[in-house]
């Protein structure tokens, strides 16, 4: 089902470092999908856009963590640029102290993240249209995080993201974001 170039990939990642090729498949397809974000989607019968929930199962020790990590090394990359812009850019704006206060401060951009609650999830997908990746290397840390800060709220938030559902959050004394 893939170009022959990344079924090669995916073959030569079996044979030579033991990764399963279902779990290598699977992380591609969740970093195709992060990359692709916003981007691109199928308009017929209605705007469907590339979202995949990726939750690979398996006993200890059977190579699931290293196909993600591998997958993901280019979205890691596009982090640490936007990164390290981001600290040009607000190291400027620190700078120009008064005469900047008018202005917006600069905002981090990402494509993937790892620990995350759904209210700053909310904030960085405001400032990052294309969409973002959550990585959680770890299903049992992310249902974890569930009930962390209310009962079956974080649960209810993903559900509503999984059906591309907006969400309107507002804070006392923060900024909407919808």
């Amino acid at each position: 089902i893939f170009p022959e170039q990344l079924d090669n990939v995916i073959e030569s990642l079996y044979d030579k470092q033991s990764y399963p090729r279902d779990f290598t498949a699977s992380a591609f397809l969740y970093a195709a999908s992060v990359a692709a974000g916003r981007g691109y989607y199928v308009d017929k019968p209605f705007k469907s856009y590339p979202l995949v929930f990726l939750a690979i199962s398996a006993i200890s020790g059977k190579i699931k963590s290293h196909p993600l990590r591998f997958a993901v090394k280019p979205i890691e990359a596009w982090n640490a640029y936007y990164y390290d812009q981001y600290k040009r850019e607000k190291a400027e704006w620190d700078k120009r102290g008064e005469e900047a206060a008018n202005e917006p401060r600069p905002k981090l951009q990402a494509r993937s993240l790892e620990d995350v609650t759904p209210e700053a999830l909310i904030e960085t997908l405001y400032h990052n249209p294309r969409g973002l990746g959550l990585t959680k290397p770890e299903l049992a840390a992310w249902f974890e995080q569930f009930d962390r800060y209310a009962n079956n709220a974080e649960e209810a938030f993903y559900l509503k993201t999984f059906d591309c559902d907006s969400i309107y959050n507002r804070r006392k004394n923060g900024e909407d974001y919808y």
